[in-house]
């Protein structure tokens, strides 16, 4: 195959590999726990906490070409602990965390710019959460950890509960992968290397090769047969893993996770996505800095 653009090897046609990450310009103002989710056109990021405590309801978009962000409409909560999906045209937000858990399923429409609010979790949670085949899920999460499946309808507008998880988990990510969807890493008591891969069709799991370093809080980047775990805390939580172990990459067919080019700066929690052959990611925390830090690294040809 040859590779022809970055984007190729987006959806696999053409294998890549992310190389040295740089700093880019600025938007979001510091936070951490933020959500990030891509159209694959652009990324976006909203919510989160801040050095002063405050939960953030602002939402921004990153295009790839430019570099440059645009606030969007606020969502309808401030809220932290969030991850969020993109589905058909639309970014679902459900649950998260305002000094308490809440409920509140917030659902961002990209075409009109606008915040709605669908059926609400059936319970208060903050959890990992990824789209599939039309549907929305949520994977475990606080308050806990706990093993909760949620698979939210939004047609139906409504929740169904399915089978749940191993272990009991918060603060990892979830992202979908073919016809799986992935939980990795997060707390089950200690922070965590687990990989667990999820079966919509089966309602099944099944345990993958674990993260060469136990992490909470990455975030998660599908690229063809590679899923890339970015950033993320250490035992500590809210500390960075060391800079040299800033990026796994999982390949799929052969289960089995190496080290990437390393960010620039190691944090918890940020958050980003993956658009037009970019990996971006914004934001985090490192024991006490608080960054507003845009971090980026563009795929090449293997």
């Amino acid at each position: 195959i040859f590779c022809s653009s970055f984007e190729d090897g987006e959806d696999g046609s053409c294998p890549t590999v992310a190389g040295p990450w740089a700093a880019g310009a600025t938007g979001p103002s510091k936070r951490y726990r933020a959500g990030g989710t891509s159209d694959g056109t652009s990324v976006y990021v909203f919510g989160g906490s801040n050095d002063i405590g405050a939960y953030l309801n602002d939402a921004w978009k990153w295009n790839p070409a430019t570099e440059t962000w645009t606030q969007l409409a606020n969502m309808p909560t401030g809220k932290s602990n969030i991850q969020g999906a993109y589905l058909n045209g639309k970014i679902y937000v459900p649950g998260g965390y305002t000094g308490s858990h809440i409920a509140e399923n917030a659902i961002y429409d990209i075409a009109s710019n606008t915040w709605s609010t669908g059926a609400p979790l059936p319970a208060t949670q903050t959890g990992m959460t990824a789209a599939y085949n039309g549907k929305i899920y949520v994977f475990g999460g606080n308050p806990g950890p706990q093993t909760t499946l949620e698979i939210y309808d939004p047609v139906a507008d409504t929740w169904t509960a399915a089978a749940p998880m191993p272990v009991a988990t918060t603060y990892g990510r979830a992202v979908t992968a073919g016809a799986y969807m992935y939980i990795i890493g997060g707390i089950a008591g200690t922070v965590v290397a687990n990989v667990w891969r999820y079966d919509p069709a089966a309602d099944t799991y099944t345990a993958m090769a674990p993260l060469q370093t136990a992490r909470t809080s990455e975030e998660l980047m599908v690229s063809g047969n590679s899923i890339y775990a970015v950033n993320g805390g250490d035992s500590s939580f809210f500390s960075g893993v060391p800079l040299a172990q800033t990026v796994e990459v999982y390949n799929i067919p052969s289960d089995t996770w190496s080290y990437g080019a390393p960010v620039v700066t190691t944090a918890a929690a940020s958050s980003g996505g993956l658009a037009g052959g970019k990996l971006m990611i914004m934001g985090g925390i490192d024991s006490t800095n608080y960054y507003d830090l845009v971090q980026i690294s563009t795929l090449v040809p293997q």
